[in-house]
């Protein structure tokens, strides 16, 4: 018996179209999951150089700082910086001072000097309850936190250790400086002299030091005679002061503070360990005089931005 065999034409055809399309199904899948990647890696990479950009920009603000800044600017106006990074990313930062800063606070009344034992104090030669010397409401004031350490060398969330990490200024025990007063070239002022402290004199047009409010760290005992000086003093041993020296702003000294003579005319405020407050030293001349204002405009002139503990970022695209 004799069979027909069928026709197998047409079937290699169909089946490499259909191994064609097989083939292009995989190819379009893997170029799609290629692209997707592709895609991906390129936006991961451009959002981790971004977040890098902000983050110097961040971290540049704090060390290019301009401490003159501090005082001209004034609530709600603002500072732009531009920094570039690797590879062309650029961070433009915007710095805005807050609202609700205010100048100097209320006058109120303080005391002319804290001590810890006064009935001591008064029995130094000169020194009653109305010694006209000590001024303030009341003149004195007992509290065991003037014979506490932590008093004059912890304030707050700083220390006197972290205000001396930022000295503008460190200078030897034992130094001698005479005649303070503001160094400048032109506009600019030369913050590498020893005997610059900032001008106090408050000139119209302003003095290049008048926004220079340094730390000054000394590592011992210091005696400065003349001149006038501003910012912050932090003394490890004794200071004295002679001369008629005119300093605005605040006065820590771990030893003894003593004037005499023309003495010294502090504005701002004392803490010492030891203040000699003898008749033929503390007078005469001499006065310290409380000023919060004074005081804020030195902080104020003196500090240095720090980056936030915590912060988020927001993908604005």
């Amino acid at each position: 018996m004799d069979r027909t065999r069928q026709s197998e034409k047409g079937m290699a055809l169909m089946m490499s179209l259909g191994a064609i399309v097989i083939i292009g199904v995989l190819m379009g899948g893997v170029l799609f999951v290629s692209t997707q990647d592709y895609r991906v890696g390129g936006n991961t990479v451009r959002a981790t150089r971004a977040a890098a950009a902000a983050e110097l920009g961040l971290n540049r603000v704090p060390v290019d700082w301009n401490l003159a800044d501090n005082n001209r600017l004034k609530t709600g106006d603002t500072l732009k910086k531009a920094y570039t990074a690797p590879r062309g990313a650029t961070a433009n930062v915007t710095i805005t001072l807050p609202s609700g800063w205010s100048g100097c606070p209320p006058k109120k009344d303080v005391a002319g000097i804290v001590m810890s034992d006064t009935t001591a104090g008064l029995k130094l030669p000169g020194c009653t309850l109305g010694k006209p010397c000590v001024d303030g409401s009341p003149k004195f004031i007992q509290t065991p936190a003037a014979a506490d350490t932590a008093t004059y060398f912890v304030y707050g969330n700083s220390t006197y250790q972290d205000l001396a990490a930022t000295a503008n200024l460190v200078l030897t025990g034992g130094t001698t400086l005479t005649n303070l007063f503001p160094a400048a070239a032109g506009s600019v002022c030369i913050t590498s002299v020893q005997t610059n402290w900032g001008d106090t004199r408050r000139l119209i047009p302003a003095g290049a030091c008048e926004s220079y409010y340094p730390i000054i760290h000394v590592l011992g005992d210091l005696h400065v005679t003349g001149g006038m000086g501003q910012g912050i003093l932090l003394v490890d041993g004794d200071l004295d002061m002679t001369g008629n020296v005119q300093f605005m702003g605040a006065i820590i000294v771990r030893g003894t503070l003593s004037t005499y003579g023309n003495g010294a005319h502090i504005t701002g405020a004392v803490m010492a360990a030891n203040v000699d407050l003898d008749q033929n030293t503390v007078l005469g001349n001499s006065s310290i005089k409380y000023s919060s204002c004074a005081l804020n405009a030195v902080m104020n002139g003196s500090a240095y931005p720090k980056a936030a503990k915590r912060r988020a970022w927001v993908d604005l695209y």
